[in-house]
């Protein structure tokens, strides 16, 4: 297993320019991304992280004011962090859900499954599971 941790600028014009480009992105199994809302929606929107996207499962979550790894600490700045994990024999997978009141415990049930399905894994147990939740 490779894991790799990237830290992208947004440039002036609220888009990541050429630092997209980066070959940790292009081989991960799975992408978790994490920055302010500039950041994240500014990855939505990017066509570079699209063709990433194609390749990879991502996972993007806003804390609203900034992001932190190693690579430093991102209060009120627009940068974003890709923790990037390969050569995990494609055992990553992604769903999500909207959480109505009073069903929390079934929708979560049922979006672990969904993940399961898409790693192609229904049926073993998970190593790891990676939750975002809004504040």
């Amino acid at each position: 297993m490779h894991i790799g941790v990237n830290r992208f600028p947004l440039d002036a014009n609220g888009s990541f320019g050429e630092t997209c480009v980066i070959s940790e992105l292009e081989k991960a199994d799975i992408n978790i991304a994490f920055g302010d809302v500039a950041a994240v929606t500014a990855l939505a929107g990017s066509n570079k992280a699209e063709n990433k996207r194609n390749g990879a499962r991502w996972i993007a979550s806003s804390s609203c004011l900034g992001a932190m790894s190693h690579l430093g600490t991102d209060k009120g700045e627009s940068y974003l962090h890709v923790l990037s994990v390969a050569d995990i024999d494609g055992g990553a997978g992604v769903a999500s859900a909207e959480l109505a009141s009073g069903k929390e415990r079934a929708i979560a049930e049922t979006t672990l499954v969904n993940a399961m399905q898409d790693a192609g894994k229904l049926g073993e147990m998970p190593s790891l599971v990676w939750l975002i939740v809004a504040p």
